[in-house]
């Protein structure tokens, strides 16, 4: 992303609303959409990811790419922050996710038959209509699965000499302890 990033409203200027996330940075006209789950019990559905949110969120990149315009983003990213990059945290994830974290980037893998089929069970948007359009966009859509620790880490890597550095370090501690007690009786 540009160095220069900021949140963003939850609705683009596309006139639909196809996915509610949890934040949305906008950089440029790049836009990395987030996801969050942390609810300490993992039975629940909201505290679970499952493959027609991943469509969902893809749906925002397509429909944003057909609007075109200079206001609207035109390379997207996706993260899902979870207290544990473990499989628990998505609803049948053996079936449709290979991969929580390959390559030097650490991106997600799928298996796009399985993740289209298992979408198409719930299906809610009609932007994502087969698994080769599917294949494309998770070529140039990079998924990441991060931990509450994974961010904590990252921000303990860059706050050194940083104006308020204090506060960035409370930061640093309080997602550690969100990590804890996210997971706590799983």
């Amino acid at each position: 992303m540009p160095e220069e990033a900021n949140l963003v409203e939850r609705k683009l200027p596309t006139g639909e609303q196809l996915i509610e996330p949890d934040f949305l940075i906008l950089g440029g006209r790049q836009l990395l959409m987030g996801e969050l789950k942390v609810k300490a019990d993992s039975s629940g559905r909201d505290t679970r990811y499952d493959a027609n949110q991943l469509h969902n969120y893809f749906s925002l990149a397509v429909k944003c790419l057909s609007q075109g315009g200079n206001d609207l983003p035109n390379r997207f990213s996706h993260i899902i922050l979870v207290p544990s990059v473990d499989l628990r945290w998505f609803v049948r994830g053996q079936q449709w996710i290979t991969d929580l974290q390959v390559g030097a980037d650490r991106h997600m893998q799928f298996n796009i038959e399985m993740t289209h089929h298992l979408a198409q069970e719930a299906k809610r948007q009609h932007y994502i209509t087969d698994s080769a359009r599917l294949g494309e966009l998770i070529k140039t859509v990079p998924v990441f699965c991060r931990s509450y620790s994974d961010l904590a880490d990252a921000l303990d890597s860059v706050v050194t000499g940083y104006p308020l550095e204090a506060h960035w370090r409370r930061l640093h501690g309080e997602l550690c302890e969100l990590g804890k007690l996210a997971s706590a009786g799983l």
